[in-house]
């Protein structure tokens, strides 16, 4: 680069990368923004805003137990359970595996939008 001072083409090229991925970054957040809306405007019946909260953890990470709810949350494992069952009523997550206990909680959706990305180099 130094030697045919070609520095100018090497910073516009990776000024294009970062103003892509800072875009692609935006259209993820907003379509994740729309689905956390929907998926919230689901359980609007519901009285308690546990479910709620428990689905903001699931915006983080897509995969999730009811241990690791409970312990993130500071709850009982029962008020946990219970904001799971609300969740996997409304079909925002469903188990995965065919475990009996420590059950993994996945909420496809989220991680959906999470994985496709945008833009070519």
């Amino acid at each position: 680069m130094t030697r045919q001072g070609a520095w100018e083409k090497w910073l516009i090229h990776l000024l294009r990368g970062v103003r892509l991925q800072a875009d692609d970054t935006i259209d993820r957040m907003e379509e994740i923004d729309g689905l956390f809306k929907d998926q919230r405007e689901e359980l609007g019946g519901i009285q308690s805003g546990r479910p709620e909260r428990v689905l903001h953890l699931f915006v983080e990470n897509p995969f999730l137990t009811v241990s690791g709810i409970a312990k993130e949350q500071d709850v009982a494992y029962t008020t946990a359970r219970r904001a799971i069952d609300r969740l996997e009523a409304a079909g925002v997550v469903s188990h995965v595996g065919e475990a009996k206990r420590n059950r993994v909680y996945f909420a496809r959706s989220l991680s959906d939008l999470r994985q496709h990305g945008h833009f070519d180099l």
